[in-house]
């Protein structure tokens, strides 16, 4: 648990400071901010809050139980981790999918404007 709070920080912090672009056209990390939210989506991952990432078409995290437990803010955090993850590797994602990885269906969303929106 100690690990999930400490990856959260981490994340909420790079989050916090670099926010998210107004402009879904422009890259909005550079290489060494990327490396950093990689970095804590691996950690979040390799604990088991998400099973996979995807980009191709829009942005998919598909989440496990574990995210489930988090705060609101925590879910926050993590959607804008992944939203930001995904848009540096595909400029034209505008929005991001939370799906459930055990009944495959879509539990939420994230956009700039308006947010985690929840199911």
């Amino acid at each position: 648990m100690k690990k999930i709070l400490f990856v959260m920080v981490g994340l909420f912090l790079l989050v916090t400071l670099f926010g998210c672009s107004s402009s879904p056209k422009t890259p909005i990390l550079t290489e060494g901010k990327f490396q950093v939210v990689k970095d804590g989506l691996t950690e979040l991952q390799d604990i088991g809050i998400f099973d996979k990432i995807s980009y191709i078409d829009e942005g998919i995290v598909w989440v496990k139980s574990p995210f489930y437990l988090l705060s609101f803010e925590d879910k926050t955090t993590f959607a804008v981790a992944v939203y930001l993850y995904c848009q540096h590797e595909n400029v034209d994602i505008s929005m991001l999918f939370l799906r459930d990885y055990l009944i495959n269906k879509d539990i939420g969303t994230y956009t700039e404007v308006r947010g985690l929106r929840l199911d």
